[in-house]
């Protein structure tokens, strides 16, 4: 959408995304490959993280450039890049290698520093406004 936008494709971008678990197999994979988390809450980043835990959820945005914008922004992106990480140690391991390229590279696309960001997903940077 960004791409779109930043080529002139398009004016504006509607971007939704969604995550939910209605199916059981995903916690039955997870459960049997042995990386649920045991305690069935989330622990990212601490010493009592005991496995996988996934959420659900659902966000839209509008993406538009700022010159058109009807109502005052929330955020601006400062670049978007997309990548394949290549060989990693598992499927919930990306490769360290590849997402430090990645994030580098983003910034330097979006001509700003890591202290610029006030969030990213993935390379998408964001500035709050």
């Amino acid at each position: 959408a960004c791409q779109s936008i930043r080529d002139g494709v398009c004016d504006a971008a509607i971007v939704i995304a969604s995550a939910t678990h209605f199916h059981p197999s995903g916690p039955i994979f997870r459960m049997n490959a042995g990386i649920a988390s045991k305690m069935g809450r989330c622990a990212t980043f601490s010493e009592d993280a005991d496995g996988f835990l996934p959420s659900e959820g659902a966000a839209a945005i509008v993406i538009q450039r700022a010159a058109h914008a009807q109502c005052k922004p929330y955020a601006r992106v400062r670049g978007c890049h997309v990548t394949q990480d290549g060989r990693s140690h598992g499927f919930f391991t990306p490769n360290p290698v590849a997402q430090k390229r990645l994030l580098t590279q983003s910034l330097q696309r979006a001509s700003c520093v890591a202290d610029d960001i006030d969030y990213h997903e993935g390379a998408l940077l964001l500035s709050l406004i």
